[in-house]
Order: structure tokens, then C-alpha cells, then sequence
């Protein structure tokens, strides 16, 4: 099962300033309408191409939403 975070437990973090890699699989035009700072925008159906993309830093926790 992979591990999920609560929307509350995230945001707690990222006000906590820990690092946190966010990675947006939905289309551009929902990014468009409403994302989070500092988030990377990858489709979800060019996840399998572009993962060479994700690059978080060491110790980072990545949330894919």
C-alpha cells in the first residue's frame, strides 16, 4: 500500500517549512486553476516518460497528488 498524507498533515508541514517535493499529476488546466507553490506539473499519463524529472532533494517527502 503506498503511504497517504492527510491534506491537514501536509499543510502543517509545509507551514513547519520541512521539505516537502510536491509533484501535480493533473492536467494543465486544473494546475492552472489551483496549485500549490513550488510544485512540479507532470500528467499523470507523461508520469512514465518524464520521471527523470523528479528530482527531490536528499530527505525530502514527496507527495504526488
Amino acid at each position: 500500500m503506498i503511504p497517504q498524507i492527510r491534506p491537514e498533515e501536509l499543510k502543517a508541514k509545509l507551514d513547519a517549512g520541512e521539505s516537502v517535493y510536491l509533484v501535480d499529476v493533473r492536467n494543465p488546466d486544473e494546475h492552472a486553476y489551483c496549485r500549490l507553490p513550488n510544485d512540479v506539473l507532470i500528467p499523470l499519463p507523461e508520469l512514465p516518460s518524464r520521471l527523470e524529472e523528479v528530482e527531490p532533494p536528499a530527505g525530502a517527502l514527496v507527495v504526488v497528488y
